[in-house]
């Protein structure tokens, strides 16, 4: 009887609220909106398999979590194997965390790695964790967007092999020659891995998303392409504003997996150099100064 009462009170209260001026219905959609897909978000697991990219793209400020599992096979000890797994942010911020084997939804606290805390990726906004020995069963990783991020994109995978991406040099990142002053030379280091093609991408600061990723090969491929070759430099033309150019080096191995190199910035237009201290050219002038002044004051 009291579940009848409510029903019907929430019933009136509704059509209440549609009766309402414009603005409370606004208000009142988005509510249900935000209930349905924050009822959506906390039960939403989704299974992803060992070895294979995966990629989508968050709402704002929902959880998701992905599942691998880790089996057993006759032939292959699965506790000699590690787990690794690698996220490549494309547009937006996320941080990502996994917990220990068989714990479900694993928040934050249950964490055994959140990648927001990995110094090591500093330089790249590509993060990695291995855990070794990994046991039979299924692991969960959370991801969330950063505050302020609205659209979230990203690329991950999950593995107990070794990971199909070429390898990057030990110095991975792009110099740059001036050709004349709208063309430049980029130059790279050969990868380790055989029979790499890279491409090479760049655009204007002005261009750039508020985000500043470096180093993920899905956000270079949002840039513009200016080519690729087998060779480890390329001739670039276009460079014609002022201001900072932003270059990616995307390599691409046989099987069209990829490896970004660590985004480099290559500055055009007039630059300032303060004379030095012991240029005589500000020396003597300033030494005329010194006597005009005692001069004047004498």
């Amino acid at each position: 009887m009291q579940q009848i009462i409510m029903l019907k009170k929430s019933r009136s209260l509704i059509i209440d609220l549609l009766k309402g001026d414009k603005m409370m219905k606004i208000v009142f959609i988005l509510a249900l909106l935000f209930v349905a897909l924050y009822a959506q978000s906390i039960n939403e697991v989704e299974v992803i398999r060992d070895g294979e990219e995966f990629q989508d793209r968050l709402e704002p400020i929902f959880t998701k979590y992905y599942e691998v599992f880790v089996n057993e096979y006759e032939d292959d000890d699965a506790l000699q194997k590690d787990l690794t797994v690698t996220f490549f942010p494309c547009a937006g911020t996320i941080e990502w965390w996994i917990g220990d084997v068989n714990v479900d939804r694993p928040t934050k606290e249950e964490a055994i790695y959140i990648s927001t805390s990995d110094e090591e990726s500093r330089n790249s906004d590509v993060a990695t964790f291995v855990i070794e020995d990994v046991r039979v069963g299924h692991y969960q990783i959370g991801v969330e967007p950063q505050f302020g991020s609205l659209r979230n994109d990203f690329i991950g995978i999950a593995s107990t092999d070794e990971l199909p991406y070429p390898e990057l040099p030990s110095d991975a990142f792009i110099t740059f020659v001036p050709q004349n002053r709208s063309a430049v030379r980029v130059s790279w280091n050969e990868s380790p891995s055989i029979g790499i093609d890279y491409c090479v991408y760049f655009h204007h600061e002005t261009q750039r998303d508020p985000e500043n990723i470096v180093g993920s090969f899905c956000h270079a491929e949002r840039q513009a392409l200016v080519g690729c070759t087998t060779d480890t430099s390329l001739d670039v033309d276009g460079v014609t504003k002022d201001g900072i150019y932003y270059f990616d080096v995307v390599a691409i191995n046989d099987k069209n997996f990829k490896s970004a190199y660590i985004t480099s910035q290559y500055f055009t237009g007039d630059t300032y150099e303060a004379p030095s201290s012991s240029d005589s050219s500000t020396f003597l002038p300033s030494l005329f100064l010194i006597f005009v002044a005692f001069v004047f004051f004498m």
